[in-house]
């Protein structure tokens, strides 16, 4: 009985690893036409950079609204991840007046993000348009100015909190 019931689960094992097809990971790029593409296509990030990426199909040879679509969600993606990089820094701070500060920030980085360029693009053998989009430096002052005007945050904290966001999007200086 029991020679049995170990045939049997050797015999389930043995079937599910059979019957289980090997998964698409971030290295296996063929099944996606991503053969070639550069690192930043494929999700990794860069250190000291925040960038965003977007995509478009490539029709009717019209390669010049596939990058302008491409670029409208790349600059999509780089919003999203600066804001939420900027309220992970809000959080950290942990100030009762959080709310207005993260107001404070957005104002700014909207006002930068019409900085952001395209700085590379690539094509898939599919005729999938890939951009990366990213945001040069940002406008400390802007920055600076809007934490400052807000009457209930302590300066320091402010401040402390522009260098925090000014790191994020250019980096460690």
């Amino acid at each position: 009985m029991k020679k049995l019931a170990m045939l049997v689960f050797s015999a389930v094992v043995a079937f599910g690893f059979l019957g289980c097809p090997s998964k698409n990971e971030l290295g296996n790029t063929a099944d996606f036409d991503l053969n070639g593409a550069p690192s930043w296509v494929l999700g990794s990030t860069e250190k000291d950079k925040t960038f965003g990426v977007g995509s478009a199909q490539i029709t009717n040879n019209r390669t010049d609204w596939a990058i302008k679509e491409a670029t409208i969600k790349g600059r999509a993606d780089l919003a999203a991840t600066i804001e939420t990089k900027v309220e992970e820094k809000v959080k950290a701070l942990d100030s009762a007046e959080g709310s207005e500060m993260v107001v404070a920030i957005r104002s700014s980085v909207e006002q930068t993000l019409s900085g952001a360029q395209r700085t590379d693009t690539w094509i898939s053998k599919g005729g999938v348009l890939y951009v990366k989009i990213e945001i040069q430096t940002i406008d400390r002052k802007t920055l600076d100015k809007n934490l400052a005007n807000l009457s209930k945050v302590n300066k320091e904290a402010a401040k402390a909190l522009s260098e925090a966001v000014d790191e994020i999007i250019d980096g460690k200086q």
